[in-house]
């Protein structure tokens, strides 16, 4: 299933990345009618399952609130959206498409289609955006991890006072590399996590300086739509 699925979307991926560099401006209404559809199947098995809805729909792991931030963001590219979905929403949807954690639940294969569409299509809209013709600007790495972290913050309190394990921050998610840091201890998981999200960070930063020095008129850092005001991008 992971392969045949990861395979599916890296073409769909390229495709649609295609069809931006094109410019033809057809996949923002498509891509949010997969976004939602696949939120709204999410929706269904886990409500069909009977499980907690506290412990499991609230829109406080990482890329659940990717997921409705990139929905908005194909209808309706802001610059901000676009920074916090390059810097933290594609790789953190690549790192649970590599490593999946699903939940199990009667419905178990339309559930995990539809956790494989999310984070694909999380991680194909900043992509999505940059093919346009919008590059992401390095010095809003430092912006978007300060956000992380008060996202962060906040998800911790709420875990605390629900007893929920949103963010995976008060244990980690079982058959993943972070629960051997688990094993460390409370302190060292919670840097563990830290560290990850400044890694994740500073490596498309990276990537965002690469694609500023491309060659060529595709990643244009003067281009109309790259204004680094915060506005709405078109």
């Amino acid at each position: 299933m992971q392969a045949v699925s990861l395979a599916f979307w890296g073409y769909f991926g390229a495709c649609v990345t295609l069809d931006a560099r094109r410019r033809s401006g057809r996949t923002g209404g498509m891509l949010f009618t997969l976004m939602a559809l696949s939120m709204a199947v999410t929706c269904a098995c886990v409500v069909q399952s009977g499980l907690p809805l506290v412990q499991t729909l609230l829109p406080l792991h990482l890329c659940s609130l990717c997921a409705l931030l990139a929905a908005a963001f194909y209808l309706h590219p802001t610059n901000g959206v676009y920074h916090f979905l390059w810097y933290l929403g594609m790789p953190g949807a690549a790192l649970a498409l590599v490593f999946p954690s699903v939940l199990q639940v009667p419905w178990q294969a339309p559930l995990e289609a539809a956790f494989f569409s999310t984070h694909a299509l999380i991680a194909i809209a900043p992509l999505w955006r940059a093919a346009g013709g919008t590059l992401p600007m390095p010095a809003a790495a430092p912006r978007a991890l300060a956000q992380c972290n008060l996202f962060a913050a906040f998800v911790y309190a709420v875990d605390r006072l629900l007893g929920v394990n949103y963010l995976f921050l008060l244990a980690a998610p079982p058959g993943t590399p972070l629960a051997f840091f688990e094993s460390l201890g409370r302190i060292p998981y919670l840097l563990s996590l830290e560290a990850a999200a400044a890694l994740c960070v500073g490596a498309m930063a990276l990537a965002a300086r690469g694609l500023a020095r491309r060659p060529g008129t595709w990643y244009n850092p003067l281009a109309r739509d790259s204004d680094p005001s915060g506005n709405a991008v078109r």
